[in-house]
């Protein structure tokens, strides 16, 4: 799934939101590491993310060309605001519409 659109907030903001993909790894990483170390309602904190840039890249990768699954970043300005994802949870056909959607968005936005 490819999505790639800019969006303008009500407080004048634009706001970029496209595909993840495998140059975005360390950005995306230090992003993960910023918004789960502002919260405590994320799933893990920084120091349980055991990912590093290179397996971050990866993983983009695999979400840009998967038929079913998504990682979208958001840019405010050329940095990573924010990413939001759709997880298969199996491959099994009698789970095959199940899923896990995550989005962490950094306190300043």
């Amino acid at each position: 799934m490819q999505y790639d659109q800019t969006v303008i907030t009500p407080k004048g903001l634009i706001v970029h939101i496209r595909n993840g993909v495998a140059s975005d790894g360390s950005a995306v990483l230090e992003n993960f590491d910023l918004t789960h170390a502002e919260t405590d309602y994320l799933l893990s904190y920084p120091d349980e993310n055991h990912f590093d840039a290179e397996q971050e890249s990866r993983y983009l990768e695999k979400k840009e060309t998967s038929p079913n699954e998504i990682e979208l970043i958001a840019f405010v300005d050329g940095k990573v605001a924010g990413t939001a994802g759709i997880d298969a949870i199996g491959a099994q056909y009698k789970v095959t519409h199940r899923a896990e959607f995550g989005i962490s968005i950094l306190k300043e936005y």
